[in-house]
């Protein structure tokens, strides 16, 4: 309350009142089972309504790094982003963090080019990149505080469901897709844009998720490409990309993201070659604009 009643103090009167106008919203998706992170708890989006009458959603993913076998999981950044227990619950306690991260750039009500749009930003948790969909690894237990003071007993990967029921939260509670001519940026930054490019053409061509809908890619700092790290520049325990993706298609089972088309120009062994844009960006067949 503290900081809330200091960040009030200093914010310019129209900074606030533009933030009072649409608040930022925290919204978990307990209604989704699947949709969690890697301890289990509910994953979380905030939630900006847009202008009154808009018919243009931005669903945005979080940027926050992966793992891709159990000595990644277990660094402090990835087990602390593994749980949305730590997020906060209400618009209250959501304020100071939106009023520091999400006014600005694209999420800006005045200078960007989807002032109008209703927003989800989807927080990371599964530490996969939105592309995993594996039940709980009983026996992967990479020093995994703070999970096993809730009697957790394996990590979940549910990324891609996370985003699937962001889109079904939304066409219920905001109307997505419900008219010909509704518009969805799909994208996100860094993981989350890897994400989202891995799954752009699954959600583009589900009706399920985005009704009548079109959708536009927006892919921000995803593009990884196969190039080897230099020996000597090689930290301790950093794998190449190439290495990161193909242990992370089988830790975290993202076989399903594959695309029919990629999947059968890299079969096999070569099946990780889809999650990379560097080879996937071929395939894409859903419009999309990238900056890196």
């Amino acid at each position: 309350m503290v900081l809330l009643a200091a960040l009030l103090w200093l914010l310019p009167v129209r900074v606030l009142s533009a933030y009072l106008d649409r608040p930022w919203i925290p919204v978990f998706l307990d209604e989704y089972p699947l949709a969690v992170c890697n301890d289990g708890s509910p994953a979380a989006y905030y939630y900006r309504p847009g202008m009154q009458g808009s018919r243009r959603w931005l669903v945005y993913l979080d940027g926050a790094g992966w793992c891709w076998n159990a000595e990644s999981c277990s660094h402090a950044w990835q087990r602390s982003h593994g749980t949305s227990t730590t997020l906060p619950r209400t618009k209250e306690a959501l304020m100071p963090r939106a009023m520091r991260f999400l006014q600005w750039g694209l999420f800006d009500k005045v200078r960007s080019p989807i002032a109008d749009a209703h927003i989800a930003f989807v927080k990371s948790c599964s530490n996969d990149a939105f592309m995993g969909d594996r039940p709980p690894l009983v026996n992967f237990d990479p020093m995994s505080y703070p999970f096993p003071q809730r009697g957790v007993t394996g990590w979940h990967f549910r990324g891609r469901r996370i985003v699937e029921s962001v889109f079904l939260d939304l066409r219920k509670r905001t109307g997505l897709g419900e008219r010909l001519g509704d518009r969805v940026v799909y994208g996100g930054c860094s993981a989350g844009a890897r994400g989202a490019l891995a799954t752009m053409d699954f959600i583009s061509t589900n009706t399920q998720f985005v009704g009548k809908a079109g959708v536009l890619g927006l892919l921000d700092s995803g593009m990884w490409v196969p190039m080897p790290p230099r020996q000597k520049s090689q930290a301790a325990g950093w794998d190449s990309f190439e290495d990161q993706m193909k242990a992370s298609l089988t830790l975290v089972n993202s076989s399903a993201i594959l695309g029919d088309t990629c999947g059968q120009r890299y079969p096999g062994n070569e099946a990780w070659k889809c999650l990379m844009g560097a080879f996937r960006l071929p395939f894409v067949r859903t419009p999309y604009f990238m900056v890196h």
